[in-house]
């Protein structure tokens, strides 16, 4: 990584005057969090994202601890830990979806409460302007850091939407390519044939205006965001039109019929590709038992936690985990284990709706997300599928292999970092065990 701030060695700052600015911050720091969140909730966009609650039980706690970190390193081995840190926050900002102009204009605002305490100070105006220097190099560095980590999570998430939006829809996607390709030979073989013969009664509709045209215009961008043959297509279907209107007004049309059906031949094998593409997205699902791949979940929380933020819609998940798995691998093989593991998937899949969401989250654990659903309901859930596998019995070679589950269920709590309801919910599901097993806890 050759970063700038990778070189920054705490050691070469004056230790004095960061003494000197602990002494001035530290203090301060619960008023400065204060400050800095009173002035944030000012901004309209804001309430998206935090509220009166999480600022007052969680937020400026955690505001003045980081106020207080920047300022701790001194050595130049401090420099790991403290990136680390400063890349979980910016990571955190990413999954909770804060837009970067906001965090860009809060850290503007936290320079300028922190320059205030500064200017309070009983220190000279040399000694001040030393003090603020290096307030600022300490803050613009943990920017720095929590924005590289920002937009590697971003970008990740946002390549991982895409594609769980092509996994979700993948069939239904092949199918239209291969429908998509049908309704451009047929309008192909029209063409051909009035442009040959003149022997229709009239000439087939411009290429764009048919139902392959549409697909075109208005379909492939939402399947296929950011893939390279979409632009291709396009220009593809537009020549072809171009072609199609010379021809009808000359007689003289072989040269340009030969072109016309060479790009025929050539959008079929764009649409070849983007229906590969497709199939490669399906194949990144898991490949045991079906379900979503972990990677996927967290664009999925995002979009929940916009959703529940924006217009209050509950939304709840369930950590499962398959009872002593080990023993049944060691008991019956991995091979039976991985027929336990596929029906387990396969009752979590009748047992939900069509908004609901199933990832293979671990080993032998399953996290479910269940859309428009307060912690009763979803408790209420979890019980019916754990009741269900209760009952339920994996035969495989010749061998009748029963198995439980446990789960912790919990609810979105307009806290904007999702990883606060999944940690909630393995405390849960380690609950469970702990009490026997075969058990759901909310």
């Amino acid at each position: 990584m050759n970063r700038d701030y990778l070189h920054y060695d705490f050691a070469n700052d004056d230790k004095e005057i960061l003494i000197s600015l602990r002494q001035i911050i530290f203090p301060e720091a619960a008023g400065i969090s204060e400050n800095f969140y009173r002035q944030l909730l000012k901004k309209e966009e804001a309430v998206r994202y935090i509220s009166l609650d999480i600022i007052k039980f969680r937020l400026i706690h955690s505001m003045r601890e980081w106020l207080k970190s920047i300022l701790v390193p001194e050595e130049t081995d401090d420099l790991v830990p403290f990136m680390k840190r400063m890349t979980e926050v910016g990571r955190v900002h990413s999954r909770i979806n804060l837009p970067q102009i906001m965090m860009y204009d809060a850290m503007r605002d936290l320079k300028n409460f922190c320059v205030d305490a500064i200017q309070k100070s009983e220190q000279d105006c040399v000694m001040k302007i030393k003090l603020i220097n290096l307030m600022n190099r300490r803050i613009d560095l943990a920017i720095s850091l929590m924005f590289a980590s920002y937009l590697e999570e971003h970008i990740d998430t946002e390549r991982n939407s895409q594609s769980l939006r092509m996994n979700l829809l993948g069939s239904n996607i092949i199918l239209e390519c291969e429908r998509a390709r049908s309704l451009l030979f047929d309008w192909h073989r029209k063409a051909v044939a009035y442009l040959y013969s003149q022997k229709l009664d009239e000439a087939p509709i411009s290429l764009t205006s048919t139902d392959f045209g549409q697909w075109v215009r208005y379909r492939i961008d939402v399947y296929f965001t950011g893939i390279a043959e979409v632009e291709k297509l396009k220009e593809t279907v537009s020549t072809m039109e171009q072609l199609y209107t010379i021809a009808i007004g000359n007689e003289e049309n072989r040269g340009t019929l030969i072109a016309l059906d060479a790009k025929v031949n050539e959008a079929s094998s764009i649409i070849t590709l983007l229906s590969e593409h497709v199939q490669d997205m399906e194949r990144s699902r898991d490949p045991l038992t079906k379900v979503l791949n972990r990677r996927y979940l967290n664009g999925v929380l995002q979009k929940m936690v916009r959703i529940g933020s924006t217009i209050g819609k509950p939304f709840s998940l369930v950590l499962f985990d398959i009872d002593y798995f080990k023993n049944i691998n060691d008991t019956y093989g991995h091979t039976a284990g991985d027929h336990v593991l596929s029906a387990f998937a396969e009752i979590l899949v009748e047992s939900i709706r069509m908004n609901d969401y199933i990832f293979r989250y671990g080993g032998e654990e399953f996290l479910v997300i269940l859309a428009d659903s307060a912690v009763d309901e979803a408790y209420m859930i979890a019980e019916r599928i754990r009741v269900k596998v209760e009952k339920f019995t994996v035969h495989y070679d010749n061998q009748s292999i029963p198995f439980t589950i446990s789960g912790g269920v919990a609810q979105f709590k307009n806290h904007p970092d999702f990883n606060q309801m999944i940690e909630h919910a393995d405390r849960l599901l380690y609950e469970a065990k702990n009490e026997g097993r075969n058990k759901i806890k909310s």
